[in-house]
């Protein structure tokens, strides 16, 4: 056991606390490259995770999770150009290098009216909205990897080619929409599908702290040669009091990855307090818990899951967090299709290393 614990700790450890020291040595001074119309930005996250096998066993990897640079370009006061690639663990498709995330035109003709034109998220649920560099919690959990991030026939929220309008008034506080439309096209792999997607979002902020949300989508494919629709419904819930943080959110609707019929519900809860530590650092301990029945038609699958993570801040600049997650199943989840569809589930202990430049 002693021989188990030393070779756990021997490399994959020392690599993490290198990376800290460096981020804290790079952090303190290095800043995005910034002139006036054009900022250019670098990001990072590794990670050493322990993780339960299949055969019950203790397995441990150390991975580059993700691995970004972006550039922004404010070309005119109503236009701005971004474009970010990545490359890491995170890539789809077994890619052989760097892949397109953001690649986008916005144009803003007033605040009512926004145009968003290229590839970039759809506008479904406050956690995939939400970039992983400001995760409290850094799994976003099951029910974004069902349905939300990623389908078969694509994601309810996932990034795709498309066209959104979005825009912000003042009603009893502050009401904000997005709609958009989406194409189908995965832009990182070329894959092409017939298949559409259009994205409603509704959020009301009745004042500072608290915001309400409504999502809605629309989903047209193609499986095994016919015509399929599909919607799934969802809202959110964000509560900021001083330091402390409550999010809620939930989701209803078909689940692609079963036959036409089947529904899927979920939701999640996240708490959170900033404590803080000194005037560069702070504390944030984060709470999550998460419940998924993933097909109303069938009798297992159903998913419970707890995460909690420390979340240690740098400035803006480098986040170290230790995340542990336990699950009532193993994140099994078969499907009545041809194909099981695995949920995200395990068991799991990490040291990440969030780094911003």
């Amino acid at each position: 056991m002693k021989k188990e614990i030393k070779a756990i700790w021997h490399r994959p450890g020392l690599w993490v606390f290198f990376l800290c020291g460096l981020g804290l040595l790079v952090g303190s001074s290095a800043r995005a490259a910034e002139a006036q119309d054009l900022r250019l930005r670098g990001r990072l996250q590794a990670r050493w995770q322990l993780q339960e096998g299949a055969q019950d066993d203790l397995q441990h990897q150390f991975v580059l999770r993700r691995a970004r640079i972006d550039g922004r370009w404010d070309a005119q006061d109503w236009l701005r150009v971004v474009l970010e690639l990545e490359a890491g663990e995170g890539l789809v498709d077994d890619a052989a290098g760097p892949v397109v995330k953001d690649a986008y035109g916005r144009l803003k003709f007033d605040r009512a009216l926004v145009v968003h034109v290229g590839h970039f998220k759809k506008p479904f649920s406050r956690l995939k909205m939400t970039s992983a560099w400001d995760l409290l919690i850094p799994i976003r959990g099951a029910l974004n990897g069902l349905a939300i991030a990623d389908t078969r026939h694509g994601g309810f929220g996932g990034r795709d080619l498309g066209l959104m309008v979005s825009g912000r008034f003042q009603w009893q506080g502050r009401l904000r929409y997005y709609l958009g439309a989406f194409s189908g096209t995965d832009i990182a792999t070329g894959q092409k599908e017939n298949r559409k997607d259009y994205v409603a979002r509704l959020q009301w902020r009745p004042f500072k702290g608290l915001e309400f949300s409504v999502n809605a989508a629309h989903k047209l494919f193609e499986q095994a040669g016919l015509d399929r629709t599909a919607n799934l419904f969802g809202a959110d819930l964000l509560w900021r009091f001083f330091d402390f943080h409550l999010q809620i959110e939930g989701a209803y609707g078909d689940n692609v990855e079963a036959r036409a019929g089947h529904k899927l519900l979920g939701g999640h809860a996240i708490v959170a307090y900033r404590i803080g530590l000194s005037a560069d650092w702070s504390l944030r301990p984060a709470l999550m818990a998460e419940y998924l029945d993933p097909d109303s038609e069938v009798q297992w699958g159903k998913l419970l899951r707890f995460g909690g993570a420390l979340n240690f801040d740098y400035r803006e600049s480098l986040r170290v967090v230790l995340f542990a997650e336990l699950a009532t199943d193993r994140g099994r989840y078969e499907s009545t299709l041809e194909d099981d569809h695995w949920v995200e589930g395990d068991d799991r202990f990490f040291v990440q290393l969030n780094l911003m430049l």
